[in-house]
């Protein structure tokens, strides 16, 4: 629904930039061409936050951006009757607020249920349950990643020809690297938080997904496996309720980062 959204303000954004050229070219209005560029711009800013963890601000910004488009031309066009501009304008914008209102519901029943203002993929019940079980796990392995197959591509063709060991379709150093006692617990609560875990919104423009470190905790019979990509801030979750991916909390994630950081052992350093 979001992406639809995005689509929406987008093409308003542009609508709006070319009816305010449109003006200037046809009457020489400059006021046309200066509130068709700031209004456009906006709508651009909205639909950009909108696709971020920014989401709600993105929706507050395209809604309050249409109500002033729509206060600015629904009087002329009570006052003309006249389609082109103040008729497409008002139908726009009114149709800009119901979409970005269906947005509001969406990002709303989407939120993490800890009320702290992040959004989850998955649905509640399903991420305590994840999380509760990395809090009460019998044991842990890590794992570390190869070198990025986009962006360090001799490296990974060379680290992958060696053995390695796979994990949901990613490979691995084969060997488990053994952290001190005191640094698993604090993975143990970084990743046990289910506040952390927010809704994942679209493809990083940083190649792509890889994980830097896997970890395998097992409960009883059950497994759980977490893969984390310090790239794109972003994790991938298996477990018995199913696979998922979500966007993972900054801070979060490079807390992380420097805490692993020491552990980089098998990894060779970037070309």
């Amino acid at each position: 629904m979001l992406t639809a959204i995005q689509s929406y303000l987008c093409l308003f954004a542009a609508l709006t930039l070319a009816g305010g050229i449109v003006g200037f070219a046809k009457a020489a209005s400059k006021a046309s061409l200066i509130a068709g560029s700031i209004a456009g711009a906006l709508l651009l800013i909205s639909a950009w936050l909108v696709g971020t963890s920014n989401s709600l601000v993105g929706l507050i910004l395209g809604a309050l951006t249409s109500l002033v488009l729509a206060g600015r031309f629904l009087p002329s066009y009570r006052k003309t009757r006249k389609l082109m501009p103040a008729g497409m304008m008002v139908g726009l914008s009114l149709v800009s607020l119901l979409i970005v209102s269906t947005g509001f519901f969406v990002d709303r029943s989407s939120s993490d249920f800890a009320g702290a203002g992040k959004t989850v993929d998955l649905d509640e019940r399903s991420v305590i349950d994840f999380t509760g079980a990395l809090k009460s796990a019998d044991s842990a392995s890590a794992f570390e990643g190869l070198p990025h197959e986009h962006f360090e591509r001799k490296l990974y063709a060379q680290e992958r020809a060696k053995p390695v060991k796979e994990l949901l379709g990613y490979p691995f150093y084969p060997g488990a690297v053994e952290l001190k006692a005191e640094d698993l617990a604090a993975v143990r609560a970084v990743l046990g938080d289910a506040r952390n875990y927010e809704r994942f919104l679209h493809e990083k423009k940083c190649g792509g997904f890889h994980p830097d470190w896997a970890f395998e905790w097992a409960l009883g019979s059950d497994r759980f496996t977490v893969l984390i990509c310090f790239g794109c801030h972003e994790v991938k979750l298996l477990g018995p309720g199913g696979e998922s991916r979500h966007d993972f909390d900054d801070d979060a994630a490079r807390s992380l980062q420097t805490l692993l950081r020491p552990y980089r052992k098998n990894r060779p350093r970037g070309e």
